[in-house]
């Protein structure tokens, strides 16, 4: 016998929470947090909606990542010193990328050539020491606050893109990817809970199977 249990000091794993339950916003709601911000900022509110990106990243968005029907992300701006860096828990050099929608490369470059960049999307957010983050969230608050959801805020485009993508039957490995996070774990200790057609897709599954199983003696 063991005297004593070698695990007894390891800790396990924090289970992450899932991600908030919430209405998602409808398409004139979110025209009216739009009609809340800066010409500048107006992309960034799409860019999280068709891309699932983080404010952070989007706000650090280049036309120049455009890869054919696939949008780039490599970098971010910090919240508090506006400094350009690498994502989050990521590495210098690291990027990934997550199917680009018409309508966004449309909205994207309209942006462009109004600002007349081809590279940052929102040029002012990327001045070292500028601080336009805070800006951001205080018009997208004012907005939700208009269109009558207050307790809405902008990080929920992420999760609504999410729920879209998994409503859709594609694979939460993929979505994985198209998030950034650093393992599957965490994708679907979040997300999980928004696959109720798998039980329906897994049975159906299950029944061709017996058909063709219990054919088979015949």
């Amino acid at each position: 016998k063991i005297p004593v249990n070698p695990a007894l000091d390891i800790k396990l794993p924090k289970k992450r929470a899932a991600c908030p339950d919430f209405i998602p916003p409808t398409y004139a709601q979110l025209l009216i947090i739009e009609s809340y911000l800066s010409d500048e900022f107006k992309l960034a509110l799409w860019l999280q909606y068709g891309l699932g990106l983080r404010i952070a990243e989007a706000l650090a968005a280049r036309y120049d990542n455009i890869r054919g029907n696939r949008f780039r992300v490599n970098e971010q701006v910090a919240v508090y010193t506006a400094k350009l860096g690498p994502m989050k828990k990521r590495k210098p050099g690291d990027y990934r990328e997550m199917p680009l929608p018409e309508w966004l490369r449309q909205k994207m470059a309209e942006q462009a050539e109004r600002l007349g960049t081809t590279t940052y999307l929102f040029p002012s957010c990327v001045i070292p020491g500028k601080h336009r983050y805070g800006t951001f969230w205080l018009q997208f608050n004012k907005g939700c606050k208009a269109a009558g959801i207050p307790e809405f805020h902008c990080h929920l485009l992420r999760h609504l893109y999410a729920s879209k993508v998994l409503a859709s039957g594609i694979p939460i490995s993929n979505l994985q990817v198209f998030l950034g996070h650093g393992t599957i774990t965490m994708t679907v200790d979040l997300y999980a809970h928004l696959m109720p057609y798998a039980v329906g897709e897994a049975k159906e599954i299950l029944e061709a199977d017996w058909a063709v199983f219990s054919a088979s003696a015949m």
